[in-house]
Formats: C-alpha cells, sequence, structure tokens
C-alpha cells in the first residue's frame, strides 16, 4: 500500500462539505433536544444522562475517552494501513455504542409523550433492529435500531443523516474482520454475495461525516447540561396522589444529579 495519501487529500478537499454536515446534525441534534425538554422537562434530564441505572457499568464516558484515544493516534492523516485499522474501529465504536446512542432514543420518546427508558434497546432491537435477509451474527443492530425508530416517529432529518452518515457494509466488515485494505481503498466482504470496494475518497467522506455525528450529539447534549449549572428547581402537582412532586435538576462537582421529593396536601 503505497498511496494512501489519496485519502489524505480526499479529506481536505471535502472539508467544507463536512462543515456544511456537522451544522446540519447539530442543527438536528438541537431541535431534539428542545422539543424533548418541552415535552417533559423532567425526563428529558433523565435521558441526558445514558445507562442511568442502578448496579452496571457505563459505556458512554468509557466511549467518549476511546474516540479521543482513536483521535489522538490518528491525527489528521491517515496515513499507513494501521492507522487505517483505527479509523475503522473508531466508526464502528461510534455506531454500536449503546451508552451513546441511548440518549438518542430517549429524547425521541420523550418528544412523542413517553418516559425516559433506563433500558431502551432491550425492546427496541426486537423491534427495529432487524433486516430482511441479514445474515448472523450481524453487528448492526444498535444503530439500525435508532434509525429505523426515527424513520417509525416521524423524525425525518435525523434518521436522513443517521442513514448517510454510517455505512453497514463498513461497521459490518470491520467487526468481522471481512475486509482487506487495497491500493485503491478497501474491500469489504460478500455479506450478500457481493464484495465492496470503498475508495479512499469516499471512506474520508464516510469517516468525516461518523465523526461530524458524534461531535455534535456530544456537543448539543454538553450544552443543554450547561443550563442545569445552577440547580434548577421544577414543582409539579399530581391530583392523582394529592400532592406536589419537587425535582432539583443540578451539576454539582462535574456529577450530574436529580432529586425527587414528594409533599402530600396533607403535609401542607
Amino acid at each position: 500500500m503505497n498511496n494512501l495519501d489519496h485519502h489524505v487529500s480526499a479529506a481536505i478537499d471535502g472539508r467544507d462539505e463536512i462543515e456544511k454536515y456537522l451544522i446540519k446534525c447539530k442543527s438536528v441534534f438541537g431541535e431534539l433536544f428542545s422539543q424533548a425538554k418541552s415535552s417533559n422537562e423532567i425526563e428529558f434530564a433523565f435521558s441526558l444522562c445514558p445507562e442511568f441505572r442502578p448496579f452496571a457499568i457505563s459505556t458512554f464516558v468509557p466511549a467518549q475517552n476511546a474516540v479521543t484515544e482513536y483521535r489522538e493516534f490518528i491525527t489528521n492523516e491517515i496515513n499507513s494501513p494501521i492507522k487505517i485499522r483505527n479509523a475503522l474501529a473508531c466508526y464502528s465504536h461510534i455506531a454500536e455504542s449503546s451508552g451513546l446512542w441511548e440518549i438518542v432514543v430517549n429524547m425521541i420518546s420523550v418528544k412523542n409523550g413517553l418516559r425516559h427508558d433506563v433500558y431502551p434497546f432491550s425492546d427496541l432491537v426486537k423491534d427495529f433492529g432487524k433486516k430482511d435477509q441479514a445474515i448472523d451474527p450481524n453487528a448492526n443492530k444498535v444503530l439500525r435500531s435508532v434509525t429505523n425508530f426515527s424513520k417509525a416517529k416521524g423524525e425525518t432529518a435525523l434518521y436522513e443523516i443517521l442513514n448517510t452518515g454510517f455505512d453497514s457494509d463498513v461497521r459490518n466488515g470491520f467487526a468481522h474482520a471481512d475486509y482487506v485494505l487495497l491500493t485503491d481503498g478497501i474491500c469489504f466482504g460478500s455479506r450478500y454475495k457481493h464484495e465492496r470496494i470503498i475508495g479512499w475518497s469516499e471512506f474520508s467522506v464516510l469517516f468525516s461525516k461518523a465523526m461530524a455525528i458524534y461531535d455534535a450529539l456530544i456537543e448539543i447534549r454538553e450544552e443543554f447540561l450547561s443550563e442545569y449549572f445552577v440547580p434548577k428547581l421544577i414543582e409539579i402537582y399530581e391530583p392523582d396522589k394529592k400532592g406536589t412532586m419537587s425535582t432539583i435538576i443540578s451539576i454539582e462537582n462535574s456529577s450530574f444529579s436529580i432529586s425527587q421529593t414528594f409533599k402530600s396536601d396533607s403535609e401542607s
């Protein structure tokens, strides 16, 4: 492999396209988060915290750390086989990190009047993770679930960026070591009885779009998290319980906190 500079030049030539794509991603996630917050701020706040459940190891922060480490290794030039393999690993890590995509799934649910789900993928993968004639084992169930769920809920813009920003052949090929690095690009195996070669220019765009989606999601989440640097009190009267639920949402010592207390009318 002696002309990987094609990949580098393609990345440089496509900067304007990726910058526009990043702006679009930020707009899509920003609107989704805003609408979810307007629907139910308490459930929205819970949705900002992926894998918000007791006695479980969260993969969200480790996923962020992994992406940072991939980037530090790759730098700005993917100009060697090992850096390409790391780019593929980074790409797949982003696409299938359940902790990352729990945020999006729950935002869609809350926007549509549902509650935050502690285990959103337990049923989602069953309903939206399948694909006709898909060959098992399959490595695309998490993102496929999110993409199909967004389409089913009418999130057209979100569906579009997810559908164009990630490529199932790339993800599956890397997950199953079913790819070969060639001079002109990457050849992915015959999942559906055909091989596919993705040239360096196309791979550059795919990789850059995936990173743009990741960056946009992380940035929008942090933007909304910052609203709780000053603790916020939300009081909601619950007539069926004859009392008021008080919820305090805050960030203290870099730790996101949601505390709730209920006060019945008889205690007033």
